[in-house]
């Protein structure tokens, strides 16, 4: 472990291609070392990241790098590292980026507040929307907390995409399997289940995943799915919840990102739109733990007189319609009570014909209604037309009985 602390020491103050001194060395991996480095030129300080030259980079890959690397200079977004440089120098491929002297967010690990989450979930799907809606479209494919940076001002920087993503998948088929270099455990801890599938297609809801992971892990300090990643996943384990102090919304959130299906996870802009609404509205942001909303009582509801038969096993009140049924003389059809399913269902079917005879009923009865109240509206029992012509109808059969006799 000395030995390796001494050689790094004295790989500092080094001249890189006669124009950058190593300073120190921030990170790396199978691929690519990242240094801390000056301009001699200039005194400004900068992020350089060296390719390996064990890392199989022949010319074909040198050539893809400049051709991405000239897609890639045009990009300007306030959420995206962007490489200011391409060269090479002893078959060793360099990017030149600004330095971020907070480094990435693996240091927030277990310590990130909610608030901060919700800015995390803002500013890297902000990123993932603009590189998702460009053309040609690109797909960072690696998202983890290695590569989200923390600018001077908290703003969170996402990096290490276009070129030497690229380069990675590429170089990839040409290696020959090694857990350090594309295969380590922290890289495999944020690829989504469909990933470890046949047609392992790289598409924007893949990114989702890793975000919605990489925002887990720095809330609980553990991985979702442990160094596995979505192979756990796709073998039928569920997305767990994250502890019940944090809200409900982000809960649902950082589920929905880690779906396993692609289809159900959202769009970077609806992520973005989701986190940028929770940041203005803190106060709806109520903590699993808390049940704030007030117990609300239902309704009694009416039940029918069927359902009445089979929970209380008794003769159920109709309401008005039997009332109006005794007043006409008229006796309802009592419904015989009984234990057994099959009788019970009898009884539901006899009840239906029953409901279907009261409702004539009740119509028949309404229709007399109709009658007495137009003869109460003529203020009579007998319309006062019918007695004049009854009295006429006399006078005239008298004075025809006189005549004839």
């Amino acid at each position: 472990m000395r030995k390796g602390i001494s050689f790094w020491k004295n790989m500092e103050q080094e001249l890189f291609d006669g124009k950058y001194i190593k300073e120190k060395r921030l990170g790396g991996g199978g691929f690519s070392d990242v240094w801390k480095v000056t301009d001699k030129d200039t005194g400004v300080t900068l992020a350089l990241k060296i390719y390996k030259a064990g890392a199989n980079v022949d010319n074909d890959g040198v050539d893809m790098m400049k051709h991405e690397y000239a897609l890639m200079v045009n990009i300007s977004h306030v959420n995206l590292l962007t490489p200011k440089f391409f060269a090479v120098c002893d078959d060793e491929p360099y990017l030149v980026m600004a330095y971020c002297k907070q480094g990435s967010i693996d240091k927030l690990r277990k310590k990130m507040s909610e608030e901060e989450a919700w800015k995390l979930l803002r500013d890297i799907s902000s990123a993932l929307e603009y590189l998702h809606t460009r053309t040609p479209s690109i797909i960072h494919q690696d998202i983890k907390p290695d590569n989200i940076l923390i600018w001077d001002d908290g703003t969170y920087m996402l990096t290490d995409f276009g070129v030497s993503t690229r380069l990675k998948v590429a170089t990839q088929s040409r290696l020959k399997f090694d857990e350090n270099i594309y295969g380590s455990a922290g890289t495999i801890a944020y690829m989504p289940p469909n990933k470890f599938s046949r047609k392992n297609l790289p598409i924007f809801a893949n990114d989702i995943w890793s975000l919605g992971a990489t925002v887990f892990e720095m809330l609980t300090g553990e991985l979702p799915f442990g160094h596995s990643g979505g192979l756990i996943q796709k073998k039928g384990a569920d997305v767990p919840d994250l502890p019940d102090q944090f809200s409900h919304l982000l809960n649902d959130t950082i589920r929905s990102c880690m779906d396993e299906d692609p289809a159900k996870r959202p769009f970077a802009s609806k992520l973005n739109a989701i986190a940028s609404e929770a940041l203005k509205h803190p106060e709806r942001l109520v903590p699993m733990s808390q049940n704030t909303e007030p117990e609300q009582k239902p309704e009694p509801e009416q039940k029918t007189w069927q359902e009445q038969v089979i929970e209380n096993k008794q003769e159920p009140k109709l309401g008005s319609e039997p009332e109006q049924g005794k007043e006409q003389g008229k006796e309802r059809p009592t419904i015989p009570i009984s234990d057994s399913v099959s009788d019970i269902e009898q009884q539901v079917q006899h009840g239906l014909q029953v409901d279907s005879y009261q409702k004539l009923e009740h119509n028949v009865f309404d229709s007399n209604q109709f009658v007495n109240d137009n003869n109460k509206d003529s203020g009579s029992s007998i319309p006062t037309w019918v007695i004049i012509l009854s009295i006429t109808g006399g006078i005239v059969a008298g004075v025809v009985m006189a005549l004839l006799f």
